[in-house]
């Protein structure tokens, strides 16, 4: 219970600073959120997801059961590697580019989900535990609005940083501590010496940093800069428009009775997710998936059960209308399973209808409610509803 608390208390957790770093800005990524390892356990709010930006970490609690009266058993994470590892040194430039380089590594992810159900008379106990990954081909152009104020606030910061390195540079060759360090270094004799030297002379440069930092805040410019830099984070709706193209792949395990020893692979798959998103924020998706179930235990007309594997196709169409300036969000979504050389399984549809509301700032809650293939989660008989809640962490990105 310890730990579904803590869980919980993390996913609502907000993060609303502008980062230290005066070159970075906190921007409100999270648009339509779906984690792929979640759709490999059957646990999805979305089977189209919408190709966007990560954030460093992208954390989902879900309910669907019983009402939405028990405490939620399904969690997935999503991390970014590029932002996690190598954020601060990636530019605007190349975060703002639609390049297939940038967009391959820098929209890399990977997810895992889990969900347990707990023994009943109908339910055997289990654990199922999905693992996905995520590559953009094409991730769109930011949208004009958001690259107007970007492109002036990297402009502004670009005359700071000008007016920054000028003032250090000739701290460096004027100030006499340094230049007696710096002939000191010259004629030390080993690397030790010469480390240490070079660490006295860091020092005096960040203090003489952060005493000009001090300076400049008591500028009105300054800080009319960083007000209106504060002001876009605060208030700017980013997103990317055009065509984009994802894909995906993964496959999830099934622990019967809950013994984490005893396991099988339960579905393995690999898909393409892509579409056109357009400036006032109505978006066409479709998805092309190949699914792999083996052993999977079915009946045939005359009720004699067999296993088998089962591989199937699904492609569908998800239309999505999301205003910059509004809260809300909603979707619906239709998928088309075929099923590979079986005759005991016949072709099905799922359709999901979606609602979505930002709490606040990189944070919203989603609700699904829809028609699902045999074996998702299901209520009265074949009808999903889900509630899921999303948390991203890590959203500055560098404006120089």
């Amino acid at each position: 219970m310890k730990r579904i608390l803590t869980t919980s208390t993390l996913c609502l957790f907000t993060l609303l600073v502008f980062c230290q770093d005066q070159s970075e800005i906190n921007l409100d990524i999270l648009r339509s959120p779906t984690i792929p390892s979640s759709t490999l356990i059957g646990q999805t709010n979305s089977e189209i997801n919408k190709p966007s930006d990560p954030n460093e970490i992208l954390f989902s609690i879900q309910n669907g059961t019983n009402n939405f009266s028990q405490i939620p058993s399904n969690y997935s994470i999503e991390i970014a590697p590029a932002w996690i590892f190598r954020g601060e040194s990636i530019t605007y430039e190349e975060f703002a580019k639609n390049k297939l380089t940038n967009n391959l590594w820098q929209n890399f992810t990977f997810s895992i989900s889990m969900n347990s159900n707990e023994k009943t008379d109908s339910i055997q106990a289990n654990t199922k535990l999905g693992m996905a990954f995520k590559f953009s081909f094409l991730r769109g152009n930011i949208n004009k609005k958001s690259k107007k104020y970007l492109d002036n606030s990297n402009k502004q910061l670009r005359t700071i940083a000008a007016v920054t390195s000028s003032a250090r540079i000739e701290f460096i060759r004027s100030d006499p501590d340094v230049n007696k360090l710096q002939k000191d270094k010259a004629l030390a004799n080993t690397e030790q010496e010469k480390n240490a030297i070079q660490n006295k002379i860091d020092k005096l440069i960040n203090n003489f940093e952060e005493k000009l930092t001090k300076e400049n805040m008591k500028s009105k410019a300054y800080k009319t800069t960083l007000d209106s830099i504060q002001n876009i984070s605060d208030n700017i709706q980013f997103g990317r428009t055009g065509f984009k193209l994802d894909l995906v792949g993964g496959l999830s395990y099934d622990f019967p009775d809950n013994v984490y020893s005893d396991n099988n692979v339960y579905k393995a798959g690999i898909w393409l997710t892509g579409g056109y998103e357009g400036e006032k924020g109505l978006s066409a998706l479709g998805i092309l998936r190949y699914l792999y179930n083996p052993d999977k235990i079915l009946a045939d007309d005359d009720g004699v059960i067999q296993t088998d594997d089962v591989e199937t196709i699904d492609y569908g169409l998800k239309i999505l209308y999301h205003p910059q300036k509004s809260n809300f969000s909603s979707s619906i979504e239709f998928i088309r399973r075929g099923v590979i050389d079986s005759e005991l399984i016949n072709s099905s549809w799922k359709y999901i209808l979606n609602a979505e509301y930002k709490i606040q700032k990189n944070t919203s809650l989603n609700l699904s409610f829809g028609r699902g293939f045999e074996g998702d989660i299901t209520k009265d008989g074949n009808v999903i509803a889900l509630l899921s809640v999303f948390k991203g962490f890590g959203n500055n990105r560098n404006l120089e």
